[in-house]
């Protein structure tokens, strides 16, 4: 019987194999990194283009073609199959996977256009298939309270090495001043580019504290509202796929079974590519999610401009 940490080092392992370009990120990331987590699930990116060959492998792997007999199903929460077409706009395809008779239940979730970070982005810098800090630190920047100290925590360790790339996640005031104060004056304004709230740290204006509040809600809101849309498309496809008179999901047959169900279900009925409506789409999302924080902070237009995140940042 294999541990979660055990089973998703074989995973990992199994894919390097195979040449699908893969990287491991979110909780076990930072289990990895030393952080304290209490997930069992494990995160991974999919290169889109090796989505079909993932989708081959779990099926040799349940038909035990491999030396292997595993059990693979979907598991009944919101998200798409295992398509290119699905996982490049930003969905997540959720499986569980039993890797020997007597193995507890594997829970693993694939991304191909993981949220707040490009699929180029997410697959460079990794090492062992294990998402980069910075990453991961990216990642985990939710609407979660639980998610936010691994941001801290993963900005701290990156700071050893890449103390540029360490000050677009840090949150503690103190060291975030006394860390700007440590980089040379060329690299400040392209951090500012990238994470407008530095500016604060070269002018003061609106007070760190408050920026770093407004900051993090922008993020939370943002997430929060990318959430609903997948989740609203997915309970109004799943709404007309129930309608079914012998409806079954997921089934108990096969993975190979179960994909070509669901794959057949997705175009039927009208499982939509990409929720967010494609750049239009997502610049309306955003200007809702900071009308919300401004509203809810009472905040200025200026402070608004000084703090939010680039679209390309927070909503890729």
């Amino acid at each position: 019987m294999s541990s979660p940490i055990q089973f998703y080092r074989s995973f990992r392992n199994i894919l390097a194999e195979q040449g699908i370009r893969h990287v491991l990120t979110s909780g076990m990331a930072c289990v990895e990194y030393g952080i304290q987590q209490t997930t069992k699930d494990t995160d991974w990116v999919i290169d889109p283009g090796d989505l079909a060959a993932l989708v081959s492998l779990l099926e040799e792997l349940e038909a035990g073609l491999s030396g292997r007999n595993w059990r693979v199903s979907y598991r009944p929460l919101f998200g798409a199959p295992l398509q290119k077409a699905y996982l490049e706009h930003g969905w997540t395809s959720h499986l569980a996977i039993h890797d020997s008779a007597d193995s507890p239940e594997h829970h693993l979730d694939f991304f191909g256009k993981p949220p707040r970070i490009s699929v180029e982005g997410a697959l460079s810098g990794s090492k062992h298939g294990v998402a980069s800090r910075l990453v991961v630190a990216q990642m985990k920047k939710t609407d979660r309270d639980k998610d936010w100290p691994s941001v801290e925590a993963l900005s701290l360790q990156a700071f050893r090495t890449d103390i540029p790339g360490a000050l677009l996640h840090m949150r503690d005031p103190e060291v975030l001043t006394l860390s700007w104060k440590a980089i040379n004056e060329e690299q400040k304004p392209r951090l500012i580019e990238k994470r407008p709230l530095l500016a604060e740290l070269q002018e003061p204006v609106h007070g760190l504290p408050r920026c770093l509040a407004v900051e993090r809600a922008i993020w939370e809101q943002t997430n929060k509202l990318r959430y609903r849309a997948f989740q609203h498309e997915w309970k109004d496809f799943l709404r007309r796929w129930r309608a079914e008179e012998d409806f079954a999901w997921p089934s108990g047959g096969s993975f190979f079974e179960q994909n070509r169900i669901v794959s057949e279900a997705v175009v039927k009925y009208k499982l939509p590519f990409d929720p967010l409506g494609g750049t239009n789409g997502r610049l309306l999302l955003y200007s809702e999610a900071r009308r919300v924080v401004m509203n809810v902070f009472a905040a200025s237009d200026d402070l608004m401009e000084s703090v939010s995140p680039p679209l390309q940042e927070i909503l890729v």
